[in-house]
């Protein structure tokens, strides 16, 4: 826990018990749900000066909001009236209790006053996107960056779907090889391959990774964002599954997040890298999906 000053939001964990709280409410859960699912993240027998300030950090934030539930000020005022409670419990933190000593007495009287009414809160609307799993579009490089490649033509499918922050659902894409001239039919993508993200085909030839990038997470909070001016919808259709090649982690198979604003120049430095140095990667791994 990295603490810089003697305020009760002076350090890393103290904020992030914040920010997870007001994000909860920005996104309409209720205060309640909110509550409980902290105590599950943040309430451990691991570190106990943790717990004990994870409870004083609720109540303060719940009482500035106007939300203050029984239960949290209960529980923090049981360790914030005993300070020689909280000196034993706390006696191996000596140096971090000396510190938020006096944020703890000033916190005390606070939650013991009349709360103020509940803040209203800006709720965020989340995007959730459109399109449906299968669905394959043409999509035209345009601008004065674009170099050789202006009014060439992209193509792409949506594979899945990712969340990104706060809670926005975006799609995730297989972009096919190759930037040109002319528009392709579906005869032509059938002949096609995916394109590999993120990493430079160096990293497959010498690292002998075990498995490939894929997937971009095209990051959106808006449908607006879409710049659908330079796209077509082609069709959707059925296409193989190649996740057994894709690079995975905990949480699943892996994708490079990437704003639209950055689309273009992404998928032009990619093809640059690429072009020329597929054969690093398709003597293992079968990218042909239609």
């Amino acid at each position: 826990m990295g603490t810089w000053g003697m305020g009760l939001y002076d350090d890393d964990f103290a904020c992030d018990i914040k920010d997870d709280y007001l994000q909860g409410l920005q996104v309409g859960k209720n205060n309640t749900d909110i509550t409980n699912e902290m105590i599950q993240e943040y309430c451990n027998d691991k570190d106990l000066f943790e717990t004990i300030l994870f409870w004083i950090v609720l109540a303060d934030i719940q009482w500035e909001y106007g939300r203050l539930l029984p239960d949290v000020k209960e529980r923090a005022l049981f360790y914030l009236d005993d300070p020689e409670l909280m000196s034993g419990l706390l006696s191996e933190y000596d140096k971090l209790y000396e510190i938020k000593k006096e944020a703890f007495k000033s916190i005390s009287n606070k939650i013991k006053k009349k709360m103020p009414e509940p803040t209203k809160i800006r709720k965020h609307r989340l995007y959730k996107c459109k399109w449906n799993i299968g669905d394959i579009f043409q999509y035209k490089i345009m601008g004065k960056d674009a170099g050789i490649y202006n009014n060439r033509y992209i193509y792409f499918i949506k594979c899945g779907e990712g969340m990104w922050y706060p809670g926005h659902i975006c799609p995730q894409i297989y972009v096919f090889r190759g930037i040109f001239e002319h528009e392709l039919n579906m005869e032509e993508l059938k002949e096609n391959k995916v394109m590999p993200q993120f990493f430079i085909p160096k990293v497959y030839k010498e690292n002998k990774e075990e498995g490939i990038y894929c997937r971009l997470l095209l990051l959106n909070t808006s449908e607006r964002i879409i710049p659908y001016n330079r796209m077509k919808y082609l069709c959707n259709t059925i296409f193989k599954d190649i996740s057994k090649y894709e690079y995975k982690d905990a949480m699943g198979v892996r994708s490079h997040p990437i704003e639209w604003k950055c689309f273009d120049s992404e998928i032009m430095n990619n093809w640059e890298k690429w072009k020329d140095h597929f054969e690093y990667i398709d003597e293992k791994y079968d990218l042909s999906i239609i």
